[in-house]
């Protein structure tokens, strides 16, 4: 009984300290609330910090749950406005596609499931990795948006159609070096 007590006592005295004033202090805070398995609800006001360093500890706690907690905080990250959380992000999800995306079984809650739709309907991710983490997820998203006109060029087919392909840049580049 005690042992929980004291357990409590640790995860009411550590929330606070996700914000303190030094990213150092901030940093093994979190760590220690990752040892002391706290709920993912401890890193929330450290999210909505304006500290940096409070939502690295943010997504220190996040993460270290595992599983599907990892790719929800490092989604998050990866959607963060400081350049060094959102690369970290990125190759969080990267790491986890690599090495461990095949193997995560933990079932997905419909609130977490949510929640991750909304993190890859943003434009932090690039095309492929948005699909490969919505399929590992089993969510729908919806399907890839038209090809700029800018970006395309046409090729006329029949009188009542064309074909409308990505344009080839470089491709004399791979011509010349096939020689």
């Amino acid at each position: 009984m005690s042992a929980c007590a004291a357990r409590e006592e640790a995860l009411v005295a550590l929330e606070p300290v996700l914000l303190d004033s030094s990213p150092r202090v901030s940093a093994a805070a979190a760590r220690a609330l990752v040892r002391l398995r706290a709920p993912q609800a401890t890193a929330e006001v450290a999210w909505t910090s304006a500290q940096r360093w409070s939502r690295q500890a943010a997504w220190l706690l996040s993460r270290g749950a595992g599983s599907w907690d990892r790719v929800e905080a490092d989604l998050r990250a990866r959607a963060d406005a400081d350049a060094r959380l959102a690369f970290r992000g990125l190759e969080g999800i990267r790491n986890w596609l690599g090495t461990s995306a095949a193997t995560t079984y933990a079932v997905l809650s419909d609130e977490q499931r949510e929640r991750i739709r909304e993190l890859l309907a943003t434009d932090a991710l690039g095309q492929a990795t948005r699909r490969a983490v919505a399929f590992h997820a089993g969510i729908q998203l919806p399907p890839p948006t038209a090809i700029a006109p800018e970006d395309a060029a046409t090729v006329p087919g029949d009188a009542a159609s064309f074909v409308t392909r990505p344009r080839r840049s470089g491709r004399w580049l791979r011509l010349v070096r096939r020689r």
